[in-house]
């Protein structure tokens, strides 16, 4: 992700801010939209029905793969031509 740093008269206008918000440059042409930072607005804007504490739960107990071994398995089975 890469980060912008905000003269201050912007940081107070985006910490004033209780929902998402549409950016626009000097011209009104939307450049991007602003997400509040904590987790718990995030998920009430995907409008999630998990919590953050269910989410974090379940982060920890995936068991995938790394996509080297699924990708090694995948040419095993379908060896390209």
């Amino acid at each position: 992700m890469t980060s912008i740093t905000l003269d201050s008269a912007a940081v107070s206008a985006f910490a004033a801010l209780r929902d998402h918000a549409q950016v626009l440059d000097p011209s009104g042409q939307v450049i991007g939209v602003f997400l509040p930072t904590t987790p718990t607005d995030i998920l009430k804007i995907l409008n999630s029905p998990h919590t953050h504490e269910e989410l974090e739960r379940r982060a920890q107990m995936w068991e995938g793969k790394p996509l080297s071994e699924i990708l090694e398995r995948l040419n095993r089975e379908y060896p390209a031509n």
